[in-house]
């Protein structure tokens, strides 16, 4: 049976076996600062889909989107969503 530690995410960043095989990537979080974010566990070459490592969206970027033309709401629904702190 296999079996190994029990890691919190604290320690998982800190793994030095983790970090040795290249799980986590540095990204430029907005308005944050540097980060980690967890790789795919598969690697295509070429990369096929064009994906970027390093592209976070921020807290609420897609509200206008989702909630404006996906849901239909008018923007003072939006905008008072966020004003009582329903939305980001």
């Amino acid at each position: 049976m296999p079996a190994g530690p029990s890691l919190n995410g604290q320690e998982l960043v800190e793994d030095p076996h983790l970090l040795e095989r290249g799980l986590y990537i540095p990204i430029e979080l907005p308005g944050i600062g540097p980060g980690l974010a967890k790789k795919v566990a598969w690697e295509l070459h070429p990369n096929p889909a064009g994906y970027e490592y390093g592209r976070v969206p921020t807290l609420g970027q897609d509200n206008s989107y989702v909630f404006g033309e996906v849901l239909g709401l008018q923007e003072a629904e939006i905008t008072t969503l966020v004003e009582q702190g329903i939305i980001a």
